[in-house]
């Protein structure tokens, strides 16, 4: 009756480590699971769901750098068309000043040419001729070039203009005889064309 007593105390102390036991494992797998001892599992319906999600914020953002990048082309070439246009409007600016001032130098050399004739004063002379040289340094600096049309050269139909034509011996045809009034351009643009005779 004693004995039967006695061992009844010790199989409940062998239950109760055993339940402990148990308990530790299942602290132990839920710490390996994140803690908290439960675990997150997805279904196959949920992970395609998610994985399209996924794929859907990739192709924003790529559509998004593809935009920005159409946004940083198009800038810059807004920029150099908005940079051309200045530039070209400038130098319509300059070009319609330089057009109007070929009738300046037109009286000028008309004047020189017509003071040689009549024989004025050198003195006179020499200052007309040096505020002409000014004037056309000026010009010069503005991008203006006079066009070459030296007698014996050849006619050049896109820079010259044949205004007279005359048959002379022993001068082949085309060739440039007299430059009657001068030609210009800018920046390699006509302005005028030199005004010339011919040999024909």
């Amino acid at each position: 009756m004693d004995e039967a007593k006695q061992k009844k105390p010790k199989a409940k102390a062998e239950s109760g480590a055993k339940t402990d036991a148990k308990n530790a494992d299942g602290a132990a797998a839920g710490n390996k699971n994140g803690g908290d001892g439960e675990g997150v599992f997805l279904s196959i319906d949920d992970f395609e769901d998610l994985k399209k999600r996924i794929d859907a914020i990739k192709q924003e953002k790529e559509d998004m750098v593809a935009m920005a990048q159409r946004v940083q082309a198009d800038f810059d070439n807004y920029r150099k068309r908005n940079a051309t246009v200045r530039t070209d409007g400038m130098q319509d600016g300059v070009r319609s000043v330089l057009e109007a001032l070929l009738s300046v130098l037109d009286n000028f050399d008309l004047s020189i040419a017509a003071s040689k004739e009549a024989g004025m004063d050198e003195k006179w002379l020499s200052g007309f001729e040096m505020v002409h040289r000014q004037l056309l340094d000026a010009l010069t600096k503005q991008g203006l070039d006079p066009i070459p049309a030296e007698k014996g050269q050849d006619f050049d139909p896109n820079m010259h203009e044949a205004v007279m034509c005359e048959q002379v011996d022993g001068v082949e045809q085309g060739k440039i005889l007299e430059t009657l009034k001068k030609g210009y351009r800018m920046n390699e643009r006509l302005i005028r064309a030199s005004m010339v005779k011919i040999s024909g």
